[in-house]
């Protein structure tokens, strides 16, 4: 692909990456630019998002309570809209993906399931395939 920049930088080639561009070779001859995918930064980022996700589960569960001794209840207790958020948002988890194709549709097709607590967990081993580039 024939690129030409007013700038050293190219930003809007590549969505995400950054191409800083550092000499030109003199005869013309053409350079090969190799991407790499970051493995690790994928699996930090479905770390945040798991993490934020049984943040908000918790916070939910821990102001939804009802103590049966004192009769003291969470602000969220009963509340419907909350409940609603919550279903959906787990039910959004595992729907799949509108216009992706191949074996990797959802988040449980990348190893992302639901604990015994109920949190949202990482099985590393389903998510290697998929950042290997596998089937």
């Amino acid at each position: 692909i024939a690129l030409s920049n007013a700038s050293n930088t190219i930003t809007d080639t590549v969505q995400g990456a950054t191409i800083t561009l550092l000499q030109a070779d003199p005869t013309g001859k053409a350079a090969n630019l190799t991407l790499k995918r970051d493995n690790d930064a994928i699996k930090g980022n479905l770390k945040a998002f798991v993490d934020a996700y049984n943040s908000v589960v918790s916070f939910i569960d821990a102001n939804s309570d009802f103590d049966t001794e004192t009769f003291q209840s969470g602000l969220l207790f009963g509340d419907s809209v909350t409940s609603q958020v919550e279903g959906s948002l787990s039910n959004l988890l595992f729907n799949n993906v509108a216009g992706i194709t191949g074996n990797y549709k959802n988040l449980a097709s990348l190893g992302i399931t639901f604990g015994d607590s109920g949190n949202l967990k990482i099985d590393d081993a389903t998510l290697t395939t998929p950042l290997a580039g596998g089937a």
